[in-house]
């Protein structure tokens, strides 16, 4: 979202566990120039989320690789059009 000459990166966030999520949100939060667009905490949510959408909303996308009851990272990176790089 662009304030005059500021830009803010808009971040959907797709974490299962709670916790880990609240610090994510906590530590984006303290950015000026990042904020959490979104956040989700299962696969299914996700992908009704990207097929609403709403996607086009966010600048970047903070995926969590191993959600419960997930294929891997094929589904909800597939319908995103999101490609992850793991080493």
């Amino acid at each position: 979202t662009r304030k005059g000459s500021e830009m803010t990166t808009r971040i959907l966030v797709i974490e299962d566990d709670e916790d880990f999520a609240s610090v994510l949100r906590r530590a984006i939060d303290k950015e000026t120039d990042l904020k959490v667009a979104q956040l989700i905490n299962c696969e299914q949510e996700a992908i009704q989320f990207i097929n609403s959408k709403e996607l086009s909303n966010c600048d970047c996308v903070l995926l969590d690789l191993q959600l419960p009851y997930s294929k891997g990272d094929k589904t909800t990176n597939q319908s995103a059009g999101i490609r992850i790089l793991q080493t």
